[in-house]
């Protein structure tokens, strides 16, 4: 090491494995103001210098010895240091320091590996997020874009500063005065891993993500290539949240997002973290881990499975006695009666929705429901059954590739009825059966006949034309109109008349 009392810049270039050296010498050049490492190659660097002003570190991005190591601790103590800057690839900065109230401006100038190979790279955000923290007191902070590309911190920006020195008004930006009830809100419109990200703005920000009442996750969102790599960093990241959360504060939404398929521990974890912070509302976008474990949400007042895997149903019906609404998605012919006994499981349900259905058959009994939707995707053509018993419908919505043969009681709330049939009869891979083509357009006027009771019935171009319903709208809708008051009829000619 060197001991140059009177030294006030110090330039070291290209050492490697030179902690020691490096440590040793600045603690032995007492006056030392300005000190610049380039090049360097180490995986633990301590800096302790009383009069440093200014700071720069360039790690080398070459050799193979240093592809061995992916994270550098860095330690500072320099209580008169206005300037940092550091750059570098192919590193993890670990950082921690002491003593840098005067600290004005800051550059950072890093990116993880660009082929992943040490497999680390989903801590890189997490850790130059950490690093910023340290750095919360500098007045000015500066990061390159690629800097941002990766951590998807936002915009090149100055950062205000927060320190224990008094500032002015003008210093401080205004959304950073708002209380965390309004930064939640705010953060809550944007996903769980750029809230994270947000603690790296300043102090004032640094823990506001961790009592977030809402969790967004989203994998075809997150960072990388679709492969084995991205969903072990999405599913540690996860983890990794869940974790460092506030665990005192409530979930009220919970989401978990993927078009691909998410590791079932990963997923039952999701559920369990949502059971036990007394989640209202549980989105889970994802194959779902079999079997499906819901414990008893006392608390859940919304529920959506949007599951790719959803052929075979849950072994045991769910019971949510608060639940009000309830979205299912891609139910096959297995699930009817999982369907059927969840509905009589959900005394309070209002709204009930079901997209991409392949059932045959449906039977829905809910006392309180006010709001069915069923959005079919059966392109074998066959009749399905719908059976319905909800004495306080007020709105009753049929999509999709079906041909209905409905039936229930008397519907005397209902007011707003919307059908949109698309039969795949023209489908030469799945040619229809000759007597249920023939059948259709009775079922479908037969269902319309039952559903009369509406204030207002929107049909479908497509199902006026390929149903055979004009005749029911051109005889029934006309004798609604009367009783209902002002409404838009169909003519014979097909044009718009007014009753």
């Amino acid at each position: 090491m060197l001991r140059l009392p009177t030294l006030k810049t110090l330039h070291i270039q290209k050492f490697w494995d030179s902690a020691n050296f490096i440590t040793g010498t600045v603690e032995h050049c007492p006056s030392l103001e300005t000190l610049i490492l380039d090049g360097i190659e180490t995986d633990n660097l301590n800096i302790t210098a009383p009069k440093l002003r200014r700071l720069e570190i360039f790690y080398e991005p070459y050799g193979l010895r240093y592809a061995l190591r992916y994270e550098s601790v860095v330690a500072i103590s320099a209580p008169r240091l206005t300037s940092f800057k550091l750059r570098g690839d192919y590193v993890l900065p670990v950082f921690s320091t002491v003593n840098l109230h005067c600290l004005a401006d800051v550059y950072i100038d890093l990116g993880p590996d660009p082929e992943g190979a040490w497999g680390n790279e989903d801590r890189f955000p997490l850790d130059v997020m950490n690093m910023l923290g340290h750095l919360g007191q500098a007045k000015y902070v500066t990061l390159s874009s690629k800097t941002l590309q990766v951590t998807q911190v936002g915009d090149h920006q100055f950062i205000p500063r927060e320190s224990e020195h008094e500032e002015t008004m003008e210093e401080e930006d205004i959304i950073s005065t708002l209380p965390d009830s309004i930064l939640h809100q705010i953060l809550s419109s944007v996903d769980t891993k750029a809230a994270v990200q947000t603690c790296a703005l300043s102090r004032r920000w640094r823990y506001v993500w961790v009592s977030l009442p809402n969790l967004h996750f989203d994998y075809d969102e997150f960072p990388g290539a679709d492969d084995g790599t991205k969903m072990r960093r999405f599913a540690r990241f996860v983890n990794r949240v869940l974790s460092l959360r506030d665990t005192s504060t409530t979930v009220s939404r919970f989401y978990l997002w993927s078009s691909y398929y998410l590791d079932p521990g990963l997923v039952k974890n999701c559920i369990f973290y949502a059971f036990q912070h007394n989640v209202r509302e549980l989105m889970l976008w994802a194959p779902y881990p079999k079997p499906l474990e819901f414990h008893t949400f006392e608390s859940l007042t919304s529920l959506a499975l949007v599951c790719n895997d959803f052929s075979t149903p849950p072994d045991k019906p769910l019971g949510l006695p608060a639940l009000r609404t309830l979205h299912f998605s891609c139910c096959s012919y297995g699930c009817a009666n999982f369907i059927t006994e969840t509905v009589g499981n959900c005394p309070n349900l209002e709204t009930f929705i079901l997209d991409d259905l392949m059932l045959k058959s449906l039977n829905i009994t809910a006392p309180n429901l006010r709001n069915l939707e069923l959005a079919y995707k059966d392109e074998s053509c066959n009749e399905t059954e719908i059976v319905v018993s909800t004495p306080r419908l007020t709105s009753f919505k049929l999509e999709g590739e079906a041909s209905p043969v409905f039936s229930g009681p008397s519907l005397p709330c209902l007011q707003n009825v919307h059908v949109d049939l698309v039969p795949c009869f023209n489908d030469e891979w799945h040619p229809p059966d000759a007597g249920i083509k023939r059948r259709m357009p009775l079922n479908v006027i037969n269902m319309l006949e039952q559903l009369r009771e509406a204030n207002y019935v929107t049909l479908s171009v497509k199902t006026l034309e390929d149903s055979g319903a004009l005749f029911w709208v051109r005889i029934v809708l006309v004798e609604i109109s009367f009783d209902a008051g002002n409404v838009n009829t169909v003519n014979g000619d097909g044009s718009d008349g007014e009753k």
